[in-house]
């Protein structure tokens, strides 16, 4: 069963180890209980349990993990992300989120040449963002039909039109 990225701890919240986690899932109380699959920065992954969950306004939340006593530890865990069963928010293998596409193999649509991994999205006023890394660009894409050709999640990849100057080397 695919993992669905239920949030991203943003950091720290209080003294007691809490954290805040943006999050687009309004289910999100429904994880009390529940272990989660954390993963860290550093490619770490840890099992955690929500022991009490608060929404706070718009896409943020406070989760306090069992595991998780004091400001120290609660710090290690920024920008990691929390992913869980999809049967525990009341989703199946059918529903698709964008934070599904995290970790696709982006191609270029017409040479279906590799242009990287998505590693990231974030939302804008218009449309979600698609952040693709390769070992040497940074590729931005608009999550729209007119530069998101094709999504196919039995192979894991992503096929996209580019335009130019959509693809930026990164600085070294």
């Amino acid at each position: 069963m695919k993992l669905l990225t239920a949030g991203r701890i943003l950091g720290t919240h209080h003294l007691l180890g809490a954290v805040k986690v943006v999050s687009g899932l309004e289910e999100l109380p429904k994880l009390l209980g529940s272990k989660c699959m954390t993963k860290l920065e550093t490619g770490e992954n840890i099992l955690l349990t929500p022991t009490k969950i608060e929404h706070l306004v718009g896409d943020s939340w406070v989760f306090q993990f069992e595991e998780i006593k004091n400001k120290a530890e609660a710090l290690k865990l920024r920008n990691a992300l929390i992913e869980v069963r999809r049967d525990l928010l009341g989703y199946t293998e059918e529903d698709i989120f964008l934070s599904d596409y995290i970790g696709l193999l982006a191609k270029e649509v017409e040479s279906k040449e590799e242009i990287g991994r998505v590693e990231e999205i974030f939302e804008t006023a218009a449309h979600p963002i698609l952040v693709i890394q390769s070992e040497h660009y940074e590729t931005m894409v608009p999550d729209t039909p007119t530069f998101v050709k094709e999504v196919n999640f039995e192979t894991g990849e992503i096929y996209i039109e580019l335009l130019e100057g959509m693809k930026e080397e990164k600085r070294k």
